[in-house]
């Protein structure tokens, strides 16, 4: 069964190619910094670049402990590259995107044939969710593409014994480890030793193939040296904050509210990988019962992982799973093949649950749209998400005419289509309304701007310099007395403690689809 009747088997290559550099790199540039992690980490590449400090990660001025360095210097030589501004700041997470599908593709195709690489390399792009992903100016497309990527090493050697593969293994997990922390040495080790067991190859002699002392050399030599420095530097302050409060208390404990219901884990996936999740239990099932093939056990048991472990963890946030989208986009493209093959059976309940969904959301978006009163005049631009139930309808046309290959490239390619519309268009036009980008309009640079405790951290990316924070009433008076002219960035909750000192309220704005209200005052 081919869904393109292709000649050159390169061109199925090509195509893939093509499709993850246009929906990737899709109005990259267009959309402001504006979302928390994406502001704040776009702001400390900048400032480790604009001091060439590539040590100390600061944030404003002050240590930043959240994350490891790798993502912040790919964003320093995207700056270096193209200026400092929101193309520069994300490109590299965009060609991390396009390195993962490829990545997908070149060993998918290796170990399991080019229609269930093809296959499941369109599943991945599919996603809306990850498309979001890559545009972001986060360390997680960089996650994504190192640790999928050192996985399917590692499963290479294993199969192959081609020490190359192994020692690549260890490396992409050094700069793993560089971007993520302790997690991308413990996740990847509970997948291999639980594909070894369940594999029937655990002894010492197989723990032994993997060269363990030659691994953690590598994984050392690769991490070991910034950790050193950045302890050292910070007097272990940075090793402190990462390891304690970033790691083993997220773990343990529920941060900043991203708690939840230990199945939400679970929803995050099913949501972040639609339309193709809908089969995700059958191509789970259907993946375990077919374990002996080896690629698709290895793969079953990375999705598992991560899955259970982030389960288990305190702190669920939707993008922890994503390191494994790779993997289970292998499982459903191994199903969704198989399925085509066999006269399409069990197809067709999910597909009408998926077009009960979607044809719920240009809706749902209507509405929430409406009630955002930054961007309620742009309530009829839910109207493009209509192309989500008409391409689900038609593919379920001919899922009933039992023509697999326009069912599948109908739903796939319709879905694509959406996410190119909603990145080029809808999602800049949305964000350039947002209370940062709106407010800044109205602030002239060589005057002060100060803030008075809580305020959106995309300004001091687009100001260009440090925003001094104030916590008291006092601080604000001292502030008033010594600058003729100030402005003053807020959140609603804290203007009672404004008043009284000359100052203006000039903008007031409402987060989008958030609560907070940003103010901004002048004297």
């Amino acid at each position: 069964m081919e869904l393109l009747n292709l000649k050159n088997q390169k061109n199925y290559f090509y195509i893939i190619l093509i499709l993850s550099v246009f929906l990737y790199f899709a109005g990259l540039g267009s959309t402001p910094i504006y979302i928390l992690d994406e502001a704040k980490n776009a702001q400390c590449a900048r400032e480790m670049y604009e001091k060439g400090n590539w040590i100390i990660p600061t944030f404003n001025g002050m240590l930043r402990t959240d994350k490891p360095p790798l993502h912040y210097w790919f964003m320093s030589l995207g700056y270096a590259i193209f200026g400092i501004n929101e193309f520069g700041a994300r490109f590299f997470s965009a060609l991390a995107g396009v390195g993962t599908v490829l990545s997908l593709y070149l060993f998918t195709k290796r170990f399991l044939g080019l229609q269930v690489a093809f296959i499941s390399c369109l599943v991945f792009l599919s996603s809306l969710n990850l498309s979001l992903e890559m545009h972001y100016a986060v360390p997680d497309p960089y996650l994504i593409f190192l640790l999928s990527t050192s996985l399917f090493c590692v499963f290479h050697f294993l199969q192959t014994n081609k020490a190359y593969f192994l020692y690549l293994f260890y490396g992409l997990m050094g700069l793993s480890v560089l971007t993520k922390g302790p997690v991308a040495i413990a996740l990847p080790g509970l997948l291999v030793l639980a594909y070894l067991i369940l594999s029937k190859q655990f002894s010492f002699k197989s723990i032994w193939k993997l060269s363990p002392i030659a691994g953690l050399i590598i994984v050392a030599g690769v991490a070991l040296p910034w950790y050193y420095m950045v302890d050292k530097a910070t007097g272990g302050e940075w090793t402190r904050g990462f390891f304690i409060e970033h790691n083993l208390e997220r773990f343990t404990k529920i941060k900043e509210g991203h708690g939840g219901f230990f199945l939400i884990t679970l929803a995050f996936v099913i949501l972040g990988l639609l339309p193709f999740s809908v089969y995700i239990f059958q191509a789970h099932i259907k993946a375990w019962k077919a374990r002996v093939n080896p690629f698709i056990l290895f793969s079953f048991l990375a999705s598992m992982s991560f899955i259970l472990f982030f389960t288990v963890s305190k702190t669920k946030l939707p993008n922890y799973t994503m390191p494994c989208y790779p993997f289970i986009a292998i499982l459903i493209g191994a199903f969704l093949k198989q399925a085509g093959e066999l006269g399409l059976k069990g197809l067709k309940v999910p597909i009408w649950i998926l077009f009960g969904i979607m044809a719920v959301i240009p809706v749902a978006l209507w509405f929430a749209i409406e009630m955002e009163p930054q961007i309620k005049d742009m309530k009829w631009d839910s109207i493009w998400f209509i192309t989500m139930p008409i391409t689900v309808a038609i593919s379920l046309r001919y899922l009933y005419k039992k023509n697999f290959q326009k069912f599948f490239l109908w739903l796939s390619g319709g879905f694509i289509l959406t996410s190119l519309i909603f990145l080029a268009i809808v999602f800049p036009k949305v964000y350039r309304k947002n209370p940062v980008y709106e407010s800044l309009k109205m602030i002239d640079k060589k005057y002060p701007v100060v803030a008075f405790r809580d305020f959106n951290p995309g300004y001091i990316f687009y100001l260009g310099k440090p925003v001094p924070v104030l916590e008291t009433k006092d601080q604000v008076d001292s502030v008033s007395n010594a600058n003729p002219h100030v402005y003053i960035l807020t959140q609603e909750r804290n203007t009672d403690d404004i008043a009284n000192n000359n100052f203006s309220k000039i903008y007031e704005g409402k987060d989008i689809f958030e609560t907070p209200v940003t103010k901004l005052f002048w004297k």
